[in-house]
């Protein structure tokens, strides 16, 4: 039809609402369909792509501000039981001394007192941590954009490949980095009550100081946290086996296959699984910050006594580290070699 090859002609470079609106009037008899129909059309205009540049960079703020509020609501939590005893109270309580002793606990109403805390006293700090993760994520749609749009004549080349490859790889290392600097930061700023800047500058002290049990941490923490969740896909996915071989549950009648039925309880339970998962990633984070925090500033004394235990069995491994280095730069400056402990 004429409606239909004014839509084909118009395919390959915008929609011409005049020309097809020409078109169907002629076929139907009409002389003007706009005030029949609610025709729209899309402008490529620049105006209208900065637009939805804007709407598309407020959307990825305000999914961080909620991210990150969900986060600082669940550190003020945890930051709360691990400062409300000192080991040596908690010692004295399991002594049996329950006057002078106690034991760590959240009181009832924390998290409400937590979420007034983030709303009154720290919105602003944040707001302005989801703002960077927003504008790495924003860039690097940007250059997602420019990759789609512009370079499509150059997707053979092998250095241009290279070069977004390794521009790609950049962006998201910067983004996990601005990720945990701003959930280290948010930490700080509950334990110390110091702006975002400050609390984040003191985050990378942290974090550098003691990048060896970060790293570890993270990954066991990680390895534990996809093994649990596997876990639970697994548990739910027998149990949704057995389900479909009893008749009852399924109206007397036998399932041909559960493969469709199982794909479904695969990706169902991972999502929601992640999401119950995340609160036990945040409460890892947020004692590991906590520790570091107390080691450096309050010499353990918040430490639980499980923990401290587990500190000085591997301290002796941290002085023998401490003692190579200084070995090793002192026989360096003299040209010698050092020796190992």
């Amino acid at each position: 039809s004429e409606v239909t090859a004014a839509i084909v002609r118009t395919a390959d470079s915008y929609v011409n609402v005049s020309e097809i609106e020409a078109a169907a009037g002629a076929a139907y008899g009409e002389t003007n369909l706009t005030d029949k129909f609610n025709i729209s059309k899309y402008d490529a205009a620049t105006s209208n792509k900065a637009l939805h540049a804007y709407n598309f960079f407020m959307f990825l703020w305000a999914a961080n501000i909620m991210i990150m509020f969900a986060f600082f609501v669940m550190a003020a939590v945890v930051c709360t039981w691990y400062f409300s005893a000192t080991g040596v109270e908690m010692d004295k309580y399991e002594s049996g001394d329950s006057e002078n002793g106690r034991m760590k606990e959240t009181k009832v109403g924390t998290m409400c007192r937590a979420v007034c805390i983030a709303f009154r006293y720290h919105l602003g700090t944040i707001l302005f941590g989801a703002l960077l993760i927003a504008i790495i994520q924003f860039i690097r749609a940007v250059v997602l954009y420019i990759e789609q749009q512009y370079l499509q004549k150059w997707k053979n080349n092998a250095t241009v490949k290279i070069l977004l490859y390794i521009l790609n790889c950049c962006l998201e290392c910067i983004e996990r980095l601005v990720k945990i600097i701003s959930k280290s930061a948010f930490v700080i700023t509950i334990v110390k009550n110091t702006s975002f800047c400050t609390s984040a500058f003191q985050a990378i002290v942290i974090l550098f100081e003691n990048i060896v049990r970060v790293g570890t941490l993270t990954t066991l923490s990680t390895i534990s946290c996809f093994l649990i969740k596997m876990f639970i896909v697994g548990c739910n996915m027998i149990i949704g086996y057995g389900l479909m071989q009893v008749t009852t549950v399924n109206d007397g009648e036998e399932v041909e296959s559960g493969l469709f039925p199982l794909i479904g309880i695969l990706f169902a339970t991972f999502i929601i699984a992640s999401l119950f998962v995340s609160v036990f990633e945040a409460c890892v984070d947020t004692i590991m910050i906590c520790f570091f925090i107390d080691e450096k500033d309050f010499e353990g004394r918040f430490l639980p006594p499980n923990l401290a235990k587990l500190v000085d069995k591997f301290s002796h491994i941290e002085k023998a580290r401490k003692e190579y280095e200084s070995q090793l730069a002192t026989t360096t400056s003299h040209g010698e070699e050092p020796t190992k402990q």
